[in-house]
């Protein structure tokens, strides 16, 4: 009897122990999944153990549907049960769809007692804590329900069989008092199919076709239902149709790999590039041709024939093109066809020194431009050609001084004189002598008490504006040009300075540089030192010949009286400016210097200057390409017999404008990168300006952003703060970049004038200015705002993944930045489309506006948001690393992986980050192809 007693007494406490255990396998959130699984876990089928690619984070899914094996908890409370027992009932069922995913596999199920066939239910009725009955079904299937008006996902499973069981002597199979509380029959009998329908209402019906009968359509219904299953979050995301694998980076796609060999291979390009730029430079200093010296020819002059410049008349249907491209470069509506010069012809001799007389309008700036070889937007007619004392074969050097001098403010007068000896010297010569060359031109120019004196600027004052010219004609002087030509060199400048200046000029004409300047209204001390004179009005030449008094006695033999004692440069002035129509000067009334050989160079044209350098041109070569420009090409060649160069067939023209130009510098690529680095390296050591505001508002800026988004939680609120937080960073950065683009603005015209005078090549100004914009100004704040307190991922492989996204974003804005920045002259108009292209960004970034909500005629564009893809690509990468999401909502708690929020509210795609880096990567290639394309054969200097 004691036996008996105590075997009962055993038994209702292994009952209540049983209810207890199936009531905490409801887990209600993660870590109590920790805990349950714990002493279940061994080193055979412990977590860790699975493929470490996938996201194993262990979570708590609360909701209706079954990844792998579920339990849920309900109250039951039927009105005809209650009358029978009015005590507390409570169903429990366990649901099993694929054991082998449970965490720890079916073992652990099989050392808790849980373990049940795939496609399962087990459902046990407990009354008073008391299991009463249990009933089990097989061959079930699972139907996700969608929810309606916003509510959660539900679930029907269909069971084909089912059948049930007493449990002897309980409550509600014989144990009670009454005969009418005994249902060991009718629940022995339940058999048959069976559908379990459960909500995300909490609510569950037990459908069995004797149960409906019974209680009615939804059969026994349970209420105040609890889902739980512990659960490993990539089961989750492979049953939402996200890869795992491919998200942590260790499996790749075939795109991937193969976007990846071409980022390889074009590393591989850049590499081969270096050492081959090592080896053409070895090469070029080991030519002994220059003899490690500086080479001058015994004189050259200079000789033109009717040559003219016409502004172009653009046809009717090209016009209204053009006004729109004038206007979007700021350069205004062009005139229609107007003369700017009319036939002038002259002749200089080796060592001349002339002077270019008019009034403003006359036309001086367009000869001495054409005598330079400046490229020329309009008609350009008659020849130019070149005498030589000793009759020697070669390329003449011509030195072109503007009339604005245009200099690095931040370098000192020695470095700009050194800067432009080591480029404009063959490679050749060594370093040193290229040092003592800009060393004895500054002497040469008395500038050596200023030698280590800045340039300066308006802002920062430096040299003053006499100093400044002699500078500018210094640069010119080291590589010792055979002509000079100057426009108004005495500009701006008060009379001693002037004076000194064309004191210079003289010195230098005296030692066989040919001198030619405009000068504006020169003083009678400076007009007396000029040998030669042109005398220009509205485009018309009316004199050319000696200075001093010979124009004085020309014109009054034309009846035009000069007045004793009065300064002949103001009559030849008063003459050029009279309303008089004065009759320009005829071919057979120039002097003509009839010394050496001479060169014609036909310079007629459609649209452009045939010359692409100022700095040299060709001399008794029997075939003369010159490089092509973005609307011509125009190729020369030489005849022997009298070695005057015509134009080919214009149709040349339009087979070739497409080919790269061709470089004439004298030093090699890797040379000039090296001297560009030099001087971009000084400037920003020495204007600390824009460096240290980049770094300190990215420290302050990061320091806001780490308050503002500090210690982000897991909950959805903080989820939306993570993201907005990666959102911010991206703003900053596009918006930062905009500085890139007033940087290229301000060297812009200082790139042009060193193009033109062939100091380098421009993929070589273009490669250094990149390096130094995006190294200091935008890779170093951008790291300083990354590594603020917000909260991200601690990771080290996601840090440098994050930062990867960073840089490319970074890269791709500079170089759109600089794209708007060559491509307009305007820089208010380029900063004004790029912060409309930032906003564009901002609204197709996904984060704003939900993509899949924009209407389709709109949402392609998203495939240009740059953005769009750094903020999918950042969050990725920040969701990859295991983010569970935390929270509470109307009272019932949450526990989701990120991942399902992040696709939900933002449409990314856990599999994109790879796709993400190569199409970014796409976007700095695309960018880069364009600027180089558009610096070569667009970003030149046209008059």
């Amino acid at each position: 009897m004691y036996w008996l007693v105590e075997s009962s007494v055993y038994s209702i406490v292994q009952l209540l122990t049983d209810l207890t255990y199936i009531l905490e396998l409801v887990c209600t959130s993660s870590s109590s999944c920790t805990s349950s699984l714990t002493k279940y876990l061994n080193s055979s089928n412990s977590l860790s153990s699975s493929t470490s690619a996938l996201n194993n984070t262990l979570t708590c899914s609360t909701i209706p549907v079954v990844y792998s094996a579920s339990q849920l908890s309900c109250s039951v409370i039927q009105s005809t049960l209650q009358a029978l027992f009015p005590g507390s009932s409570t169903a429990t069922i366990t649901r099993s769809l694929n054991s082998s995913l449970s965490p720890g596999g079916e073992d652990t199920l099989t050392q808790a007692g849980l373990l049940h066939d795939d496609g399962q239910v087990q459902m046990q009725l407990w009354y008073e804590g008391v299991e009463q009955f249990y009933c089990q079904a097989t061959g079930c299937t699972q139907n996700v329900v969608a929810g309606q008006g916003g509510s959660g996902n539900g679930s029907t499973w269909s069971c084909p069989e089912m059948e049930c069981k007493c449990r002897e002597n309980t409550l509600f199979c014989g144990g009670g008092t009454s005969p009418s509380q005994n249902l060991t029959g009718a629940i022995n009998t339940l058999a048959g199919p069976l559908t379990i329908d459960c909500f995300a209402s909490n609510t569950c019906n037990f459908k069995q076709s004797f149960l409906v009968a019974l209680f009615g359509t939804n059969g026994l219904e349970l209420s105040s239902c609890s889902f739980g299953e512990c659960v490993q979050q990539y089961v989750i995301e492979q049953a939402l149709g996200i890869t795992s694998t491919a998200a942590s980076g260790d499996d790749l796609s075939g795109g991937v790999i193969a976007g990846l060999a071409v980022v390889g291979a074009i590393l591989l390009a850049i590499i081969a590039v270096i050492i081959w730029g090592f080896v053409m430079r070895r090469k070029a200093r080991r030519d002994m041709n220059a003899n490690g010296s500086i080479r001058k020819s015994g004189g050259v002059g200079i000789e033109w024939k009717n040559v003219g410049y016409n502004i172009k008349n653009p046809s009717y249907t090209s016009r209204w093109s053009e006004n729109v491209y004038s206007f979007l470069k700021g350069s205004g509506k062009r005139s229609n066809g107007k003369s700017v010069l009319v036939g002038s012809s002259g002749s200089i001799p080796p060592g001349g020194f002339a002077c270019i007389l008019g009034p403003s309008g006359a036309g001086k700036s367009t000869l001495v431009d054409i005598l330079a070889g400046k490229r020329k937007e309009g008609i350009v007619k008659g020849s130019v050609g070149f005498t030589q004392e000793d009759g020697r074969g070669g390329r003449v050097r011509v030195g072109y001084v503007d009339q604005a001098d245009v200099l690095s403010p931040t370098s000192t007068v020695l470095e700009t004189l050194v800067f432009a000896a080591q480029l404009r010297l063959p490679e050749s010569i060594p370093s040193s002598t290229k040092i003592d060359r800009a060393q004895t031109v500054l002497s040469q120019l008395h500038l050596d008490h200023i030698a280590h004196t800045r340039i300066g600027s308006s802002e920062h004052r430096g040299i003053s504006g006499g100093e400044a010219r002699r500078v500018s004609i210094g640069i010119e002087l080291v590589s010792s040009p055979d002509i000079l030509v100057l426009d108004e060199p005495t500009s701006g400048l008060d009379s001693v300075s002037a004076s000194r200046l064309i004191r210079l000029l003289k010195t230098l004409a005296e030692s066989g540089t040919t001198i030619i300047a405009s000068i504006h209204q020169p003083s009678s001390a400076l007009y007396q030192a000029f040998d030669q004179v042109i005398l220009l009005s509205r485009g018309n030449q009316l004199y050319f010949g000696r200075g001093g008094i010979a124009p004085k006695e020309y014109f009054e033999k034309k009846g035009y009286r000069c007045p004793e004692g009065y300064n002949i440069a103001d009559y030849l002035l008063e003459i050029a400016s009279s309303e008089i129509d004065i009759p320009p000067q005829h071919n057979g009334e120039i002097e003509r210097d009839s010394s050496g050989e001479t060169s014609y160079t036909s310079i007629e044209q459609d649209g452009i200057a045939n010359q692409d350098q100022a700095s040299e041109s060709p001399l008794n070569e029997k075939t003369i390409t010159y490089p092509p420009s973005p609307r011509s090409n125009v190729i020369l060649s030489s005849r022997d017999d009298n070695t005057t160069a015509t134009l080919e067939s214009q149709s040349r023209i339009k087979e070739s404008w497409w080919r790269w130009p061709r470089s004439h510098c004298a030093t090699t690529f890797l040379t000039q990168v090296e001297i560009l680095s030099g001087r971009e390296w000084r400037n920003l050591k020495r204007d600390k300006t824009l460096l240290i505001a980049h770094i300190f508002f990215s420290c302050l800026v990061g320091i806001f952003a780490g308050g503002l988004y500090y210690k982000v939680g897991i909950t959805i609120a903080g989820f939306q703060n993570r993201i907005g937080s990666l959102f911010f960073l991206g703003s900053l950065i596009a918006f930062s970049s905009l500085s890139a683009l007033y940087n290229l603005v301000e060297v812009r015209r200082l790139f042009l004038r060193e193009r033109a005078g062939e100091f380098y090549s421009p993929q070589a100004w273009l490669l250094t200015r990149v390096l130094f914009d995006v190294i200091p100004l935008r890779l170093i704040p951008t790291i300083l705002v990354s590594c603020s307190v917000v909260g991200l991922s601690h990771d080290a492989a996601r840090f440098f993944k994050f930062l990867l996204i960073i840089v490319e974003f970074s890269m791709g804005m500079t170089l759109f930045n600089f794209l708007l920045a060559c491509l307009f002259r305007n820089g208010g108009v380029a900063i004004l489309l790029s912060s409309l292209c930032n906003l564009f960004l901002m609204t197709y970034a996904g984060f704003f506006v939900n993509i899949s909500q924009i209407p389709p005629v709109l949402r392609w564009l998203r495939y240009f948001s740059t953005l769009g893809y750094t903020l999918e690509a950042l969050s990725v990468n920040e969701v990859g690393s295991g983010l569970q999401i935390v929270d509470s909502l109307n009272g019932v708690r949450v526990e989701i992986g990120a991942t399902i929020i992040m696709q939900t509210l933002f449409g990314f795609g856990m599999n994109n980050y790879y796709r993400d880096v190569l199409v970014l990567f796409a976007f700095i290639a695309g960018f880069a192809i364009s600027l180089v394309f558009i610096v070569v054969y667009i970003l030149r200097e046209r008059r």
